[in-house]
């Protein structure tokens, strides 16, 4: 029985609890008998029972008393410290209870009843006293135990191990019995008859933030007799502190140990080209215990290694791909394959006379401040040291070293000038290794400096209207390095320029016809001239109104007639901008027509009400601009009234 928390465990302590123990027949209790009274924890005062856990093992009975009984924690301990300390102390004392009957026993948690009948269902009830000095009790937990029924433990068949040297690794899944047993122990035979504990403590699974979902219990051991098999068993220990059944039998026999470790006798450089090795083992009666040797060669000491040769019966090998000095060790692997033994590391050292590759660059570049960046790629040797930049005016000059000390990074960059008569500089590049062996230059990279100069601004000379469209003359810049020439056009009711045109370096019409313009709208011209470098200079700009004084014609006109309202109505729709007035205009037949009503923009329709039966009338509309433009006058609306 394992209290919920801290608290209920005090509670019990303070008031004790009775244990009555009922015949449960189909549900009806009957033959109480009282098994157990003022069940709790050892008195504190109570020496016999404490001197005889403690003769048992201090150690536990010394924790338990000390949980139980210790003064209160010093007064500089915080209040999140004194919590974090009984919540602690209060699981581990719930643990060792679980593993412990005597524990348990000590701390009021655990009792025995011997006078039952192996035939019978009995219900023990627990009743808790109202206070510690009343006789006055109330039920708070019921268990029914059908004593026909004995519990047994599962089997533990989940126990493997490994080999390493000397070392047994056993270990079992403990996450599948949790619900069974609270520890274990594990026994060791040397006939398979005879078995010894091995732990002087439970083993128990315990994880923590980083093994949320560890399942097994481990436990090492030590072979110690060569080629002799050992047995290991595991027992569960439950929640009573009772063992379980015996686990599945885990054999394990250790292999004849190796003693030395293998080390490189000979190493010797041929033709500053091949290397030539030979090994053994330290203790050369163990040269056939390994399954098998791996030679392994490094450019770095504490680099990677990379396997060269594998074999169990030679001990020698020649390398014949050795271009710098390198290093190798060689590594013997037990027959278990459960150990792997190295030698110490060997150098050989190669006389270097071979250049790095001659370097490739990739870009070179500079900008209008004259920053030059030049980027190159990385050569692969592993002995390389740096590399150096050698710059000139012209190609066919000799390529001077403007670096003092070797560039590590692949990529350089510096300041020149750009106030100067020659417009392109040349670099190349050497890349040079430890033993300062130099890769011969590179093919030059070319640069421009850049023209910070505008070219000379082009003219526009005119711009006139021709029907619906303007024809723009222009005359275009003289500086050579021009690339191109732009004309741009401005609204006065949009937002900035658009590209009209873009001039090739070919064009020579020096004249661009905008069919684009819309009548009575404004704009502004401009021409610009733009270099390879882009620099850009522009032309005087032209202020343009586009206006031929006339407007197209209303041709969307309907019309309608109301002999009983003695009255015709006229409707249209016209769609230009900018619009000021209508002017509508009536005549009889024969007759001159007079202006009959001017209606503002926004209306389209008129009603006429001065008809008169009998007439034949006829109706024309025109449109006025705000800028005094007029449309052409629609055609004539005949109708006989």
């Amino acid at each position: 029985m394992l209290p919920k928390d801290r608290v209920v465990f005090e509670e019990i302590n303070a008031k004790s609890m009775d244990v009555v123990r009922y015949e449960n027949q189909n549900g009806n209790l009957t033959s109480p008998v009282m098994v157990r009274s003022l069940l709790r924890s050892y008195y504190e005062g109570d020496t016999a029972a404490w001197m005889k856990l403690f003769r048992s093992d201090k150690n536990k009975a010394g924790f338990i008393y000390s949980a139980l009984y210790a003064k209160k924690n010093s007064e500089k301990t915080t209040p999140s410290e004194k919590e974090k300390f009984n919540k602690m102390s209060y699981h581990l004392m719930m643990l060792a209870c679980s593993l412990d009957p005597e524990i348990a026993q000590a701390c009021g948690l655990w009792f025995a009843d011997t006078l039952i009948n192996n035939n019978k269902i009995y219900t023990y009830v627990f009743s808790m006293h109202t206070t510690s000095t009343s006789a006055t009790t109330h039920s708070v937990l019921a268990v029914n135990v059908d004593a026909s029924v004995l519990r047994e433990n599962s089997i533990i068949n989940t126990v493997k191990g490994k080999k390493k040297g000397n070392t047994a690794n056993i270990f079992w899944d403990a996450f599948d019995y949790k619900n069974e047993y609270s520890g274990y122990n594990i026994y060791r035979s040397e006939d398979s008859l005879s078995y010894k504990k091995l732990n002087t403590a439970p083993l128990i699974l315990l994880s923590n933030q980083f093994e949320k979902n560890k399942r097994e219990v481990f436990y090492q051991d030590t072979l110690r007799d060569r080629g002799k098999k050992v047995y290991y068993v595991v027992k569960g220990i439950n929640y009573f502190g009772a063992e379980g059944r015996i686990s599945n039998v885990l054999v394990m026999q250790p292999f004849a140990g190796i003693n030395s470790a293998p080390l490189i006798d000979t190493i010797k450089v041929v033709r500053n080209t091949n290397v030539k090795l030979s090994w053994r083992m330290q203790d050369a009666s163990e040269n056939t215990f390994p399954e098998k040797y791996v030679l392994l060669k490094s450019n770095k000491e504490n680099g990677k290694y990379n396997k060269l040769f594998e074999g169990s019966q030679r001990f020698s090998f020649i390398d014949t791909n050795v271009r710098e000095s390198c290093y190798y060790k060689v590594a013997a692997i037990s027959r278990n394959k459960q150990d792997t033994l190295f030698s110490f590391t060997r150098m050989a050292t190669i006389i270097d006379t071979t250049p790095p590759l001659v370097v490739k660059i990739i870009s070179a570049t500079v900008n209008k401040k004259g920053e030059v960046t030049v980027v190159w790629n990385k050569n692969k040797e592993n002995d390389l040291l740096g590399y150096k930049v050698f710059k000139a005016n012209r190609p066919h000059d000799e390529f001077v070293q403007i670096t003092s000390q070797y560039i590590k990074d692949t990529i350089y960059k510096e300041r020149v000038s750009l106030k100067t008569l020659s417009k392109k500089l040349y670099y190349k590049l050497s890349a040079s290794d430890k033993n300062h062996n130099s890769s011969i230059l590179s093919a030059e990279v070319e640069i421009e400096r850049p023209d910070t100069i505008a070219p000379s601004a082009p003219v526009l000379v005119t711009v006139n209207p021709d029907k619906d469209r303007a024809i723009i003359k222009y005359i275009i810049s003289s500086s050579d390095d021009v690339t191109t020439h732009t004309l741009v056009r401005e609204q006065t009711d949009s937002a900035g320029y658009r590209n009209l045109f873009v001039l090739q370096k070919t064009d020579s019409s020096r004249t661009y016809i905008d069919s684009l313009v819309t009548l009575g709208a404004r704009y502004t011209y401009k021409l610009q001239a733009t270099d390879k470098n882009g620099n850009a200079s522009f032309s005087n700009e032209i202020f343009f109104l586009f206006e031929n004084g006339f407007r197209k014609k209303i041709e969307d006109i309907s019309y309608g007639i109301d002999r009983s309202a003695q009255k015709i109505w006229i409707h249209w729709q016209y769609n230009e901008q900018g619009i000021e007035k209508y002017i509508l205009y009536r005549g009889r037949k024969n007759e001159k027509l007079t202006i009959i009503k001017t209606l503002p923009s926004g209306i389209f329709q008129f009603t006429d009400n001065t008809v008169n039966m009998g007439n034949f009338y006829e109706y024309r509309i025109k449109a006025v601009m705000t800028n005094g433009a007029e449309s052409i006058i629609s055609k004539p609306i005949n109708i006989q009234y």
